[in-house]
């Protein structure tokens, strides 16, 4: 989990710090509440004190459930919101919360490559 594949690709945990602060960035944007300072490098301090896999997994997926009630709550209005995300380009809520999603999909297939460069060959993600 702390070990960077090949000594330069981000550690699996780092992967997760960085996630889980955009689900929380979109999830208080959803709410219409002022975001904390989220900034890749600032993944770390979502999952200080988390060291093994099922502290990880669940600190992901409480910020995943906290997101999709947000989002069903969200009400019609705010979609198309316009706000100044982490990455310092215009978008509407809709986009950021498009963005939050797809996000994971996209790290999740990093880290299923770094599973697989370790031997596990193993679909995990519907454990």
């Amino acid at each position: 989990l702390a070990v960077s594949p090949g000594g330069v690709a981000r550690a699996p945990r780092a992967i997760i710090g960085e996630v889980i602060g955009l689900l929380k960035y979109t999830t208080k944007t959803l709410r219409n509440e002022e975001p904390e300072n989220y900034a890749e490098d600032h993944g770390e301090r979502f999952v200080a004190g988390l060291s093994t896999a099922e502290e990880l997994v669940g600190a992901f997926q409480a910020a995943s459930a906290d997101l999709s009630a947000a989002i069903m709550a969200a009400p019609d209005d705010i979609w198309m919101n316009e706000v100044m995300p982490p990455w310092q380009m215009k978008d509407t809520v809709f986009g950021i919360t498009n963005v939050a999603i797809n996000h994971i999909w996209y790290h999740d297939g990093q880290i299923n490559t770094y599973q697989c460069l370790y031997g596990d060959d193993k679909v995990h993600w519907m454990d």
